[in-house]
């Protein structure tokens, strides 16, 4: 009964402030996948068949007349609703393939015999339809997300804490302390920080850089100058830094404010499912211990940690300022769908590393690490900006994994460990995240702006002296973070600096 009331609640939230088409949009696909995975049990490749052919399709009507022509029908006539709408729409899409993937593996079940091996009643089928249902039109991520693989749905529901949960869960940030302060906590930073970054757009326009296309370069000059006002180059990186802070501060209230009003349901429901075990809550690694001590590794808030709970919503995104290697930002920025990359792309494939040899383990291997970005791409529609920005996305895993292997593997590596001293290795280190800091900012404004604006800054901005600048004080902030946390002994910041042992992508 709850999941049916539920459902219906949210729906009728949708219908009333968007429209009967976005309702409609969810029940389709969520069905259809639901059916799909039912269908074809033990055959997961099937669904991986159909799923880009339906994102393509889909990435293909929303650039048609009769898309277009549709969504002007039955929504208003708003910038803001059809960006609302499209960011639901895939999103749904997205969960309706975790629904079928997670249907069609062989070892899933339902609880309470809603889905077993074998023949499905109808009542049964009756019965898991609704649970879908409810995942699907879970209201406080419908529309932005972040993105929830219908197995920790399904794992929250039943209050799973096994170890494979409790994995699951630290790597995406959900065990939480649970208490009015922690909750009132977030509840004041993330309106203080809508009300600063509201003030902040009141002098400053973060997508001017959406304007510098508009203006078609001379041959050597400033697109900007040949339209009767300078811009220099440095203005125009600041500009893109800008871009960046303002495209985290999106996702931080996008996908912050869901989290604050899942948890505060959670911890004003009666039962006490989802605490973690006192094993995990006193465990270093356990990302409730680093928040609830501030850096003082020996003494960790009893009170919080008893409090701990396995939550629903992935943690906000990472500050991009605290991000120090490229792998780290991969995993904490958009946590729900690096979840989803590692529950339905990546750990399928572990199974082929593990038990061949040779070359069909270098096949799976490859396909471990490039799938993920293929997919992200496929998410993220096919565009010259979008193939370009994953492109220098994969370059810079690769580029980091190779440095990591040849440092700690080959014998260049020993004979640099040897001959240099640890604070001329740290320099060397800091510079060369410097210049990867650069290279994630040009990979963004190709994925932000589009591929006019990513050619031009890449040619007025990146190739003149003035970047010079931007890696410089990118190498000074690490190395006054690093004496903060040797000094102060402040565990905040920047993550993936002390990052000796790189997992999963």
């Amino acid at each position: 009964m709850k999941c049916i009331l539920r459902t219906v609640a949210s729906s009728l939230l949708v219908l009333h402030f968007v429209g009967i088409l976005l309702v409609a949009d969810a029940l389709v696909l969520t069905v259809l996948f639901t059916v799909l995975g039912v269908s074809f049990r033990g055959k997961r490749y099937i669904i991986w068949i159909l799923t880009p052919v339906l994102f393509l399709a889909f990435d293909y009507l929303t650039d048609s007349r009769y898309y277009r022509q549709l969504l002007t029908r039955f929504v208003p006539e708003s910038h803001a609703v059809g960006a609302l709408v499209y960011s639901a729409h895939f999103l749904i899409l997205l969960r309706s393939v975790s629904v079928a993937l997670c249907l069609a593996d062989e070892s899933h079940r339902i609880s309470d015999g809603a889905l077993e091996h074998g023949r499905i009643a109808p009542f049964r089928l009756w019965k898991t339809l609704w649970i879908v249902l409810e995942y699907a039109f879970y209201p406080y991520s419908f529309f932005f997300g972040p993105i929830i693989p219908f197995q920790d749905w399904l794992d929250f529901q039943d209050g799973e804490t096994n170890p494979s949960c409790i994995r699951f869960a630290k790597l995406t940030g959900r065990i939480r302390p649970l208490t009015i302060c922690s909750l009132l906590g977030r509840a004041v930073r993330l309106i203080c920080w809508y009300n600063f970054w509201y003030f902040v757009l009141c002098f400053i326009y973060p997508n001017a850089l959406f304007m510098y296309a508009y203006f078609q370069p001379s041959r050597g000059l400033n697109p900007w100058e040949t339209a009767g006002f300078s811009a220099k180059p440095r203005a125009i990186v600041m500009a893109a830094h800008m871009a960046g802070v303002h495209f985290y501060m999106l996702h931080l209230l996008f996908y912050g404010i869901p989290g604050v009003l899942s948890d505060l349901e959670l911890f004003l429901s009666s039962n006490r499912r989802n605490i973690v075990p006192s094993e995990c809550a006193t465990c270093p690694s356990c990302p409730v211990h680093h928040s609830s001590n501030s850096g003082k590794q020996g003494s960790t808030d009893s009170t919080s940690l008893s409090q701990a709970r396995i939550c629903l919503i992935p943690a906000p995104p990472s500050c991009v300022a605290h991000v120090a290697l490229y792998s780290e930002m991969w995993r904490s920025f958009d946590r729900g769908l690096y979840n989803f990359l590692l529950r339905h792309v990546y750990h399928p494939l572990l199974h082929g590393i593990q038990t061949h040899q040779g070359l069909l383990r270098v096949v799976f291997h490859t396909s471990a690490l490039v799938l993920p970005f293929v997919f992200v791409l496929v998410f993220h529609s096919f565009s010259y900006a979008n193939v370009i920005w994953t492109v220098m996305n994969f370059i810079q895993l690769c580029a980091e994994r190779i440095l990591k292997w040849a440092f700690r593997q080959t014998h260049f590596g020993v004979l640099l460990r040897q001959t240099l001293s640890p604070s001329v290795l740290e320099y060397g280190v800091f510079f060369l995240k410097s210049l990867s800091w650069i290279f994630s900012l040009t990979a963004f404004i190709y994925f932000r702006f589009g591929y006019e604006v990513g050619m031009q800054f890449l040619y007025f901005a990146v190739f003149t002296p003035h970047i010079l600048w931007s890696v410089f004080l990118f190498f000074a902030a690490q190395i006054l973070s690093t004496e903060i946390v040797g000094r102060c002994g402040y565990a905040g910041f920047p993550i993936g600096f002390q990052s000796n042992n790189p997992s999963s992508p």
